[in-house]
């Protein structure tokens, strides 16, 4: 029973080891809240190289079509973000001192039916969530601040979609193009 206690804590070592050799990637945290705030913690480590781990969270065609209903909604989401992303101006990052996470998670349905933690979104995400996104598709918004704050760096459109950790900065910003 000793030996085999020993075999499965050597095989948990060399897990970590090697998720924490393979760069710490975001991708690799559950798809849960507890997940979500465990990637994010990523992002207030001191010398975290927040533009990598940023960049890493970009979405691909096939996330975009998973999370919106119509093939031609999730075109245009992609077309317009993709301006953000490649100018190299997507950057996740607390401020100086913001060293605390303020988390909140509503699925599409908490969006129409004005349930959960929706209320921690702008309110723009209900018309996306009633007209253009999938069900079941959870988002996380979160906030970095200083200690004993509610204000600070806000961000929206965090999913696990397609297995892996994702980012739509303001999902909804795309319909107000004209």
């Amino acid at each position: 029973m000793r030996h085999a206690a020993k075999r499965i804590f050597s095989a948990a070592v060399l897990a970590a080891c090697l998720m924490a050799c393979s760069g710490g990637t975001t991708v690799n945290f559950p798809g849960t809240k507890d997940g979500a705030r465990a990637l994010l913690g990523e992002f207030m480590k001191p010398g975290a190289d927040n533009k990598k781990l940023t960049m890493e969270l970009r979405p691909t065609k096939d996330d975009y079509r998973a999370v919106f209903k119509e093939s031609q909604t999730a075109d245009r989401s992609e077309v317009f973000n993709d301006k953000l992303w490649s100018s190299g101006n997507a950057v996740v990052a607390p401020k100086e001192g913001q060293t605390e996470l303020i988390l909140a998670s509503a699925t599409t349905e908490d969006f129409r039916n004005y349930a959960g933690e929706y209320s921690a979104f702008p309110v723009t995400m209900i018309s996306l969530a009633d007209n253009h996104l999938k069900d079941g598709v959870t988002f996380y918004a979160f906030k970095f601040v200083k200690p004993g704050e509610t204000s600070g760096m806000a961000f929206e459109g965090l999913t696990h979609i397609n297995g892996k950790w994702r980012l739509f900065p303001k999902p909804w910003r795309f319909l107000e193009e004209k």
